[in-house]
């Protein structure tokens, strides 16, 4: 838990982690998705914190991504997930470690 109330002092309505944009609903859930795609429409939608581990393995043009800190995750998709533990699990698989 004291990770979980770590990170809940440092997110803000939208925050940027990476290459991530991490926006709070009003439901208290989170909305996740590729920074470039903020105001992007017609994304890919997901809504369970291990579908991060698929849209972090591959790059835009379907290639494996070995080192998950590299600047080339995929665009096009939105994940959305129900509450700060989601979306805790949802970035150790993002960004592992």
């Amino acid at each position: 838990m004291p990770l979980q109330q770590s990170l809940a002092g440092v997110l803000s309505d939208k925050s940027r982690f990476g290459q991530l944009l991490i926006c709070r609903t009003s439901a208290g859930g989170f909305v996740v998705c590729h920074r470039d795609d903020q105001d992007a429409h017609g994304l890919k939608l997901f809504r369970d914190p291990e579908d991060a581990v698929e849209i972090a393995r591959y790059d835009d043009a379907g290639d494996y991504r070995p080192l998950k800190t590299a600047p080339n995750l995929r665009q096009g998709w939105r994940l959305e997930v129900a509450d700060l533990g989601e979306l805790r699990r949802a970035l150790d698989y993002f960004y592992p470690g």
